[in-house]
């Protein structure tokens, strides 16, 4: 499985072979076709596993907000961006897990797609936070501005170097807690904009 989450981040979900993941994990082509039938089903049980680590750092945020009675904003935000964040900034292996599942994100891999459309339950709960913050827009505008708002996620998830390149040395080092400063004040100028 590590060397199938390795490989995938490095390679792509589309580029990797059974066969690749076979050799470099050094096990029979054969055990893992008869554990998960595919490439794709090795793929689909690593997304499954993936989906649930994310989910299992934003359930207990999610809660605390729920909870809270009155959401605001910026808390809703990093409900968001955290458990992204938490990967980005970890260890070598969590590193590695943020690659994979940001190609995962974006693989044309139709049963791949499938399972992330399906795993959206706590963005209605995000919207209803959201909702509870009062910002006057209807829930289509809410549905568009969380979109823009998983883009700016999604984007430092995939390629966060590119960034630093582009930036041409002006940026300094900067932490898990700086960045996350930085992502939630742009998304909030953008809810807050009417």
């Amino acid at each position: 499985m590590t060397v199938a989450t390795d490989l995938s981040a490095k390679m792509g979900l589309e580029a990797v072979s059974v066969r690749d993941i076979a050799a470099t994990a050094q096990i029979s082509l054969s055990a893992i076709n008869y554990h998960f039938g595919s490439k794709t089903g090795l793929l689909e049980h690593l997304v499954r596993e993936h989906l649930e680590a994310i989910d299992a750092l934003r359930e207990p945020l999610l809660v605390a907000l729920e909870q809270s009675g009155r959401p605001d904003l910026r808390a809703t935000l990093k409900v968001i961006f955290v458990p992204t964040l938490t990967w980005m900034f970890g260890s070598e292996e969590d590193q590695i897990r943020s690659q994979f599942f940001s190609r995962a994100l974006v693989t044309p891999i139709p049963e791949i797609q499938r399972l992330i459309d399906e795993n959206i339950r706590h963005l209605d709960r995000i919207v209803y936070l959201i909702e509870a913050c009062d910002l006057g827009h209807d829930r289509a505008e809410i549905y568009w501005r969380l979109h823009f708002t998983m883009g700016i996620e999604h984007l430092s998830f995939f390629d966060l170097g590119r960034h630093r390149h582009l930036a041409r040395g002006l940026l300094q080092p900067f932490g898990k807690e700086d960045l996350l400063e930085r992502m939630v004040d742009y998304a909030e100028a953008g809810w807050r904009r009417t």
